[in-house]
């Protein structure tokens, strides 16, 4: 197929049209506050600040019910990655044989969300 020149202008117009109807649009979407124009969108996704305050609600819940089994608990960090909820790392020192398995038993039993727990220590 060839393409005149009349062609290409008439697809220089349409995305012409294209941008300013998105324009338009963009500025429908607009909500005023005295002069000023505030843009709004809704974007999917996790936003971090969110997702922090559940991390440290569940590392301090995992902490606690940790603590009370095994006292040689260190520290709990739960990745803001994981949406706050998916992973546990556990940091112990482990003084007998068995511990790091009761930590991820006990981390399971105490956050149904979480999916993977890791012992370090």
């Amino acid at each position: 197929m060839i393409s005149t020149a009349a062609d290409r202008l008439q697809g220089d117009d349409a995305r012409d049209r294209d941008t300013a109807a998105q324009k338009t649009s963009l500025w429908r979407n607009a909500f005023r506050c005295g002069a000023t124009r505030y843009f709004t969108r809704i974007a999917s996704g996790t936003a971090g600040d969110h997702i922090l305050i559940s991390c440290v609600a569940r590392e301090g819940e995992i902490l606690n019910s940790l603590r009370r089994n095994l006292p040689n608990v260190i520290a709990v960090h739960v990745p803001t990655i994981t949406c706050g909820a998916l992973m546990a790392i556990v940091q112990t020192k482990k003084t007998a044989e068995g511990q790091p398995q009761q930590a991820i038993m006990a981390a399971f039993g105490t956050e149904t969300y979480c999916k993977c727990v890791v012992v370090v220590g």
